[in-house]
């Protein structure tokens, strides 16, 4: 009984989603935690890179990524801003990359699931204003 549960898809999908969610919490709580060491290129770039795992992790995660990066620009206010943001911003980038090329593989299309992610939950909400 218990190995013919491998072979339901609904059962597969629900036992994952709460793992899932913890990976991405832990990510969120790294990046943070980079965050709000003193700015650098390195410590953007760390922070940047646990901002895309936890988005591949959990798209939900793009509701923390928004005002972290709102955080960054607000901490660095002066020139030297450009380095740490620049670093958060390529380590994000890193991480939608693999994700739209695990879309890519796994859907035959890139980005698939990012983007019917956006029109879903974005998009209405857009279409209404």
């Amino acid at each position: 009984m218990g190995s013919g549960l491998l072979f339901v898809s609904v059962f597969l999908q629900y036992s994952v989603a709460p793992v899932s969610g913890l990976a991405a919490g832990i990510c969120m709580a790294e990046a943070l935690e980079a965050v709000l060491r003193p700015a650098g290129f390195r410590r953007g770039l760390r922070c940047g890179l646990w901002l895309g795992a936890g988005l591949l992790m959990a798209y939900q995660t793009i509701l923390i990524t928004v005002p972290l990066l709102g955080l960054v620009l607000l901490r660095d206010r002066s020139r030297a801003w450009r380095l740490g943001f620049g670093g958060v911003l390529l380590g994000l980038l890193v991480g939608v990359l693999v994700q739209i090329t695990m879309d890519r593989v796994h859907y035959g299309e890139w980005g698939a699931s990012l983007w019917r992610y956006f029109l879903g939950n974005f998009g209405t909400m857009l279409a209404r204003v």
